[in-house]
């Protein structure tokens, strides 16, 4: 059974129609209650009522990728003619939005976060950028980027206007029954306007074919990158209750060039084993130049105000996820620390040095 009255609205009267109707009728016939939210961990997916003769399957039709549907349209493009078309095209006012919740089994299986999402799906809200504009944050580990992302998580739609691309940010989806990036339609990846994360990368790009995006990062001077590194990581290991190393041996066991190799790895896609040094460092660098903005943690306030000022949103004021602040800060650098860090990692003192001076 799909649950989705807007998708109701749209295919007007057809085999999802009248979806409370419905779920009621069956669960009248099993002589059970009517399920809630809590029965259906997230409004999503497969359950089976607990010691009854039947199943019910209850899913949102964007969901349908949770009971292992490759293609959810395939389900019901066989069985509605156009459905793709009215899918794609279909404008529905509130009024119709707000009437498909006034049934009360409805409203108690979706969330308000859900209503919500599905409410911004099937309107035509004005976006922020071009039509075909799209940002591409790609976020380097302890660059800045949890500043940046906690400034657009407050005037963006989660999930919607910002997507989250990192294992984090997967969780926090599955947590609240969102539709995952892979499983987005045509309409949900139009009302994107800023993709960000770890995982963005240029094979993120395939699913956004016509859009035109505006590519960004952010680098920070290797030495203090590598010892924000080791105070975040030394915070995750304390509350997992993990044996804390001192910074000496915890650097020890780090690739050298570090912020390259993430670069060719998480961005570029590329064997970075592989790769002499000095291709893989002239491939990053070519990359990187053509990205709309680079910046610096230096220049960061600058930088950031270009992309706010884009957006048409305020500047940030505050920083993120700063050692000594957010957490614990357990070792901090010293001149001859930065030396030795800035020597043992040439290419990305090079890279930063670079893009540092540019204009």
């Amino acid at each position: 059974m799909l649950c989705d009255p807007l998708l109701a609205e749209v295919i007007d009267a057809g085999p999802v129609a009248q979806p409370a109707k419905w779920l009621g009728g069956q669960c009248a016939a099993l002589k059970i209650p009517v399920p809630t939210d809590g029965d259906f961990p997230f409004s999503e997916g497969r359950e089976i009522l607990a010691e009854q003769p039947r199943k019910i399957v209850l899913t949102r039709f964007e969901s349908l990728h949770l009971l292992g549907t490759a293609n959810p349209i395939d389900v019901l493009e066989r069985e509605v003619l156009g459905f793709r078309e009215r899918l794609q095209t279909t404008t529905l006012e509130q009024s119709r939005i707000d009437a498909a919740y006034d049934d009360p089994v409805i409203a108690r299986l979706f969330r308000p976060f859900h209503r919500q999402m599905l409410g911004r799906k099937w309107r035509r809200e004005a976006r922020r950028l071009p039509d075909d504009e799209l940002i591409v944050y790609h976020h380097i580990p302890k660059c800045a980027g949890m500043s940046v992302f906690k400034h657009l998580n407050a005037h963006l739609t989660w999930n919607d206007e910002l997507v989250h691309l990192d294992a984090r940010a997967e969780r926090d989806v599955n947590a609240t029954g969102a539709v995952p990036f892979a499983h987005k339609d045509c309409r949900e990846l139009e009302r994107i306007e800023v993709l960000f994360g770890h995982d963005v990368s240029m094979k993120s790009l395939e699913r956004l074919p016509n859009r035109r995006p505006l590519m960004m990062t952010c680098l920070r001077d290797p030495a203090s990158r590598m010892v924000s590194h080791y105070n975040w990581e030394m915070h995750q290991r304390e509350l997992a209750g993990e044996p804390i190393p001192d910074f000496a041996s915890w650097y020890a066991r780090q690739d050298r060039n570090w912020m390259t190799r993430w670069l060719g790895l998480k961005w570029l896609g590329l064997d970075v084993d592989a790769l002499p040094e000095a291709v893989l460092f002239r491939k990053v660098v070519d990359t990187l130049r053509g990205f709309w903005l680079v910046c610096t943690t230096e220049d960061f306030d600058s930088a950031m105000r270009v992309l706010t000022d884009k957006l048409d949103l305020p500047p940030i004021a505050t920083v993120s996820n700063r050692a000594g602040e957010t957490y614990s800060k357990r070792f901090s650098l010293t001149d001859e620390w930065r030396r030795k860090i800035s020597s043992q990692h040439p290419l990305d003192a090079e890279l930063y040095a670079h893009f540092a001076s540019a204009p």
